[in-house]
Formats: structure tokens, sequence, C-alpha cells
């Protein structure tokens, strides 16, 4: 009888374990796939604007309140030479147009985290619109 229940007890508990790490696992799974999702977005945006600057900076505040952290790097031409600028962290480090903007890269870091075993890794998703 005792036997029983000690089985009972313990096998209630490696369910709930087991419950409660699958629903971490795919609530980071989530998180990572709509990090992916604002990537796009934010690619999409800046080929369809373009590169203006407006839209830029619209990205850049879009995801700064989504706590993603944002680093672009323009590839600009003028007269046959490609000038890269450096790593822009945010709106007001756009630098003025050397030339057409004909790409920029994307690196949009986002916490992926597990609330049970209080870890945070940053991931980092790569983009690049053309």
């Amino acid at each position: 009888m005792m036997k029983t229940i000690m089985q009972t007890y313990l096998g209630v508990f490696f369910l709930f374990l087991l419950m409660g790490c699958s629903m971490m696992s795919l609530t980071a799974a989530m998180n990572a796939r709509m990090a992916d999702l604002y990537k796009t977005k934010y690619v999409r945006e800046l080929e369809d604007s373009d590169f203006a600057d407006y839209t830029m900076r619209k990205v850049f505040e879009d995801a700064e309140d989504r706590d993603y952290k944002l680093v672009m790097q323009l590839y600009q031409e003028t007269d046959g030479k490609v000038f890269v600028s450096e790593r822009i962290r945010n709106a007001s480090e756009i630098p003025a147009p050397q030339g057409k903007t004909y790409m920029v890269r994307l690196e949009l870091t986002f916490p992926y985290s597990f609330p049970m075993l209080n870890a945070v890794i940053d991931h980092t998703l790569l983009g690049y619109a053309k």
C-alpha cells in the first residue's frame, strides 16, 4: 500500500516536471519564431521603402519597443565605389547618405529564456535587405 502511494506521488511529480519543461520549451520556441517574423518584417519594410531614413528610424523604434537589440550596416555605392557604414546601433547613428544604398545587413538580438531555470541566452538573427 505504501509503495503504491509513493509511486503515485513520484509519477505525478515527474508528470508536472515534464509539463513544466514542455511549456518552457514551447514558450521559448514561440518567442524565437516571433523574433524571426519581426526580422523578416523589418527587411521587407526596408526593401519596400528603398532604404529611406524614416523607415530605418521606425524599424529601430519598433525593435526597441519589443526589447530587441537591432544593429544595421549600410552598403552604399557612389561612382562604382562601395562604402560600408559602421555598425549602427540606434536611430541617432544613421549616417548621412554617401550614395545610393543598395543593401542593409540586419542583426536582431533577442532574449531566449527559460524562466524555471532562470536562464536567459541572447540569440541573434541575421538578415539582408537588398
